[in-house]
């Protein structure tokens, strides 16, 4: 399971990257580091005032680049 902070936290950073970009683009690398692997992966994006999931599951025929 990845878990994500989107809250206003991540919106700071360098001019280059933000905290959050940086956040999205960690993820993805495990994401597909697990699927490369025959892994499930489930990502859970919350704030200070909602949170959204998505169960864990191999998404072979999503990935793009695998």
């Amino acid at each position: 399971m990845l878990l994500v902070d989107a809250s206003s936290s991540g919106e700071f950073g360098t001019f280059e990257r933000m905290k959050g970009e940086i956040a999205v683009e960690i993820c993805a690398l495990l994401a597909f580091s697990a699927i490369k692997n025959n892994d499930k992966v489930g990502l859970i994006i919350f704030t200070d005032r909602s949170r959204n999931s998505s169960p864990p599951g191999r998404a072979k025929a999503t990935c793009l680049g695998c």
